[in-house]
């Protein structure tokens, strides 16, 4: 019996024990598919997140309104509205813009598009509206359409405006002719194309002339020919001047029908002067003058013939000023402080209409891999005496799987795949010098894959700049112990996208080479950055510094 009853105790006790071995398991199931669940919401909504860039959309819009405006182009806006455009949250807009004159259409959208396009807003032609009857094309901002902008032609066509439109082609010959016959050769004047200019009804074209004169040709006989000339040709015209002594030019604006048509530009020299940098002048005045500042500056002085002595006086006065600004950051007898500037995400922009290939070619251009325009900005770039960069593109997002650009690097990747990215990419730039980073939040805090990127520049033996897009970045250090010349940059220069504050760290940049006797920033390939470095980077030689290729810091 009692046998009977230890089995029986005995056989309760492993039903029990079974009993909790299954509930612990399901348990444990339970909470695995539980947490799959929520995995799979989170990669769900990772993928599907919606990003708001409404606010950047709008900013590009407020840039399209002030193109028009600029242009004075007759238009109509239809109203923003917002959508989702490849998962991100956009306003968009629709414009009518309408042109008065099929004879300035091609011009006139090739001007709209060149504006648009140096705001940094891409386009995507279209070749008609939905309508079947206007052309169109698309704004886009990183891939993502903002605008839609409609072209026409004015129905309502204004009964002047051909007539308008043919005096204007009429009178730039007349104009052409009596220069020609009376004052210049063919080699001594200057000629801009035409300019496209309305006022909101009416359209036509302005031209400017600029050309040398004898002293020795007096300005009211110039004038007197003049009026004479266009009087025998038209009716309603109208003659402007505008006299600088000090800087012995004259410039003559002329009307018809109350609209600027021409300039002339004219720069007054003596029959015969020596000057100890400017050779005498022989059969052609384009090769004697130094043409290309002339052209720059448009009617800008080329020299000052028969100084006075106020004039000597005041040259002086700016000798001086200037002096002063190069003692504000540089005491006599010290070597000058380095500057170098990075301009960053090159390869987006055509190089044959960009503006940045016009700044002096002591900057360091560093070009994105896998954009429409990476090789042909390398070699333009490397034409125009510019030192170039490869601007690498490196994880920044935790768990990423691809990169936003074929040849990113990733910290997932091999080594074997990290040298072959980094080899593809450097492969599309020609002359490359250097490299900095492009993002790489993530990249650039892990050791080992820096590691393996930096192996490959130590090989080709390529300098490397850490853009310090992250605090904490160790990519600076990883190429010191890999044994790449390296550098971190100082500051970044359009990081707030205003004129005052680029103004602002430019003048940061300047106290941080002072102060260590280099400093290195970076811009963008943007329009106001590059409007602000024209001004100011011919300033730095004055105010007492050396600007550089980022190389020459290595020395």
């Amino acid at each position: 019996m009692s046998v009977i009853l230890n089995s029986s105790i005995k056989t309760e006790k492993d039903h029990s024990s079974i009993n909790t071995f299954i509930i612990i398991s399901l348990c444990a199931l339970t909470l695995s598919v539980f947490s799959l669940l929520i995995l799979i919401i989170y990669i769900n909504y990772q993928n599907n997140r919606i990003v708001d860039i409404r606010d950047i959309s709008k900013q590009y819009h407020e840039s399209i309104h002030s193109i028009i405006k600029e242009m004075n182009l007759l238009n109509e806006f239809n109203g923003y509205k917002e959508i989702i455009e490849n998962k991100k949250w956009v306003t968009d807009g629709e414009y009518n813009i309408y042109i008065s004159s099929v004879d300035v259409y091609d011009k006139t959208v090739k001007a709209l598009k060149k504006k648009i396009y140096e705001a940094g807003i891409g386009i995507k032609n279209q070749d008609c509206g939905e309508t079947g009857e206007i052309p169109s094309f698309f704004l886009e901002v990183n891939g993502v359409k903002i605008a839609k902008i409609n072209i026409g032609v004015k129905k309502e066509q204004n009964d002047n405006e051909s007539e308008i439109l043919r005096k204007n082609k009429e009178f730039y010959s007349v104009i052409r002719n009596f220069l020609l016959k009376k004052y210049v050769s063919s080699t001594e004047i200057m000629e801009s194309l035409p300019e496209p200019i309305s006022d909101g009804s009416d359209m036509w074209f302005h031209k400017k002339f600029s050309l040398f004169l004898s002293d020795n040709i007096d300005d009211n006989t110039f004038l007197t020919d003049l009026k004479k000339h266009i009087s025998g040709n038209f009716n309603s015209w109208d003659i402007k001047t505008n006299k600088d002594e000090r800087k012995n030019t004259i410039e003559y604006s002329i009307y018809i029908d109350n609209k600027k048509i021409i300039t002339i530009n004219i720069q007054k020299f003596l029959e015969n002067f020596t000057n100890e940098t400017t050779s005498t002048i022989k059969t052609s005045l384009v090769t004697q003058f130094p043409v290309n500042k002339y052209i720059e500056e448009y009617i800008g002085p080329i020299i000052y013939f028969n100084e006075s002595k106020s004039i000597q006086k005041e040259k002086k006065a700016i000798e001086l000023t200037k002096e002063k600004e190069r003692d504000k950051f540089n005491d006599s007898g010290k070597k000058k402080p380095k500057v170098s500037i990075i301009l960053d995400d090159g390869g987006f922009r055509n190089p044959d209409e960009d503006p940045a290939l016009e700044l002096t070619n002591k900057i360091n251009i560093s070009i994105l891999p896998d954009t429409r325009y990476t090789k042909e900005l390398s070699k333009k770039a490397l034409e125009k005496g510019f030192e170039v960069m490869l601007h690498m593109p490196m994880q920044t997002k935790q768990g990423a799987k691809k990169g936003s650009f074929p040849c990113e690097v990733l910290i997932n990747m091999s080594e074997k795949e990290i040298q072959q990215k980094t080899k593809d990419a450097l492969e599309q730039i020609s002359g490359v010098k250097g490299v900095n980073n492009h993002t790489g939040g993530v990249f650039t805090l892990t050791e080992e894959p820096l590691k393996s990127f930096m192996k490959v520049l130590k090989e080709k033996d390529l300098f490397f700049v850490d853009s310090v897009v992250i605090g904490g970045s160790k990519a600076y250090q990883v190429a010191s112990d890999v044994g790449v010349s390296s550098l971190q940059r100082d500051i970044f220069l359009d990081h707030e996208y205003t004129k005052e504050k680029i103004k602002e760290n430019l003048e940061k940049l300047k106290k941080i080479a002072v102060k260590k006797g280099k400093a290195v920033g970076i811009g963008h390939f943007r329009d106001l950055t590059i409007k602000v470095l024209q001004e100011e980077l011919p300033k730095l030689e004055e105010q007492g510094f050396e600007l550089v290729h980022i190389s020459e810091l290595f020395e």
